[in-house]
């Protein structure tokens, strides 16, 4: 029988300009290799993936009525996906500074209020769950739910207290290892299943005494932008046969994001191991 999947998260307008290194404490002028505008948000971006991928998919986000929320609807109505919205007082807004050293992600318009909905998580069999503000309104409602919670906390550094409800809520974590602990690993991991993303390092997998990693593919990157969404849902789908697919297939679906200039690649239909 086909899952019924619910992501709840954040969608935004981003500016993306390449720059040819960061510079830290000191004044400096830099020449952008190139500037462009694209929609965001891990919510979107997870979303999309599931979308094309073929899986049924339902996404609850927040935008506002001003020019940038208009710029979101319009692009997830092209995209055909279904969506529920959360009306905020303003947009969300990024302007991301992007070298090969990585990325700077400035939020140059941040919401205050939301109009929050009720769902039912019962509904669905997998959930999304992404750390945007709004998305801690939910957590309660999502206590008691047989739905199978997944939660990316992206750049963790194992301090802060924001994360913790969301740590907490969660049957499956992903999370960047580049803030990450050996023994914050160790000690989320006895409990739970773990995936670290490592960058061009690759990814492990983490859960009681088992450990497994993969290599990251070797191409020619364009931009990372929501290539941690497409590893997150590779996954989750490639998983239901074997840790080891679930690895195979996040490495593909990242990779392949990571050719292009926009939030998900829509040449990719299928999921592929490497």
């Amino acid at each position: 029988m086909e899952s019924k999947i619910l992501v709840i998260g954040g969608a935004s307008v981003d500016t993306i300009i390449n720059v040819p290194h960061f510079v830290c404490d000191k004044e400096v002028t830099l020449f952008a290799e190139s500037k462009y505008e694209m929609i965001g948000g891990t919510g979107i971006g997870k979303a999309l993936a599931l979308k094309y991928l073929g899986q049924n998919v339902k996404l609850v986000t927040s935008f506002s009525n001003d020019k940038e929320g208009e710029k979101i609807s319009d692009f997830l109505e092209a995209h055909k996906v279904d969506f529920d919205v959360i009306k905020s007082d303003v947009t969300e807004t990024h302007t991301n500074l992007m070298s090969d050293s990585g990325r700077i992600s400035i939020y140059t318009k941040h919401p205050n209020s939301y109009e929050i909905h009720e769902i039912n998580p019962d509904d669905y069999d997998i959930i999304f769950l992404n750390i945007n503000s709004f998305c801690k309104s939910y957590i309660n409602t999502l206590s008691n739910t047989s739905a199978k919670i997944v939660v990316d906390i992206h750049d963790y550094d194992c301090l802060n207290e924001y994360h913790s409800d969301f740590i907490s809520i969660a049957d499956i974590l992903f999370a960047s290892g580049v803030n990450l602990t050996e023994e914050w690993i160790e000690n989320f991991s006895a409990e739970k299943p773990l995936f670290v993303t490592y960058g061009e390092k690759g990814a492990k997998y983490f859960y009681e005494d088992a450990e497994m990693s993969i290599d990251a593919k070797s191409i020619k990157v364009s931009d990372t932008n929501g290539a941690g969404d497409s590893f997150c849902v590779g996954v989750i789908l490639g998983m239901e046969e074997s840790i080891a697919d679930g690895l195979k297939c996040g490495t593909y679906l990242a990779s392949k994001t990571c050719e292009v200039d926009t939030i998900y690649n829509f040449d990719i239909t299928e999921l592929k191991k490497l």
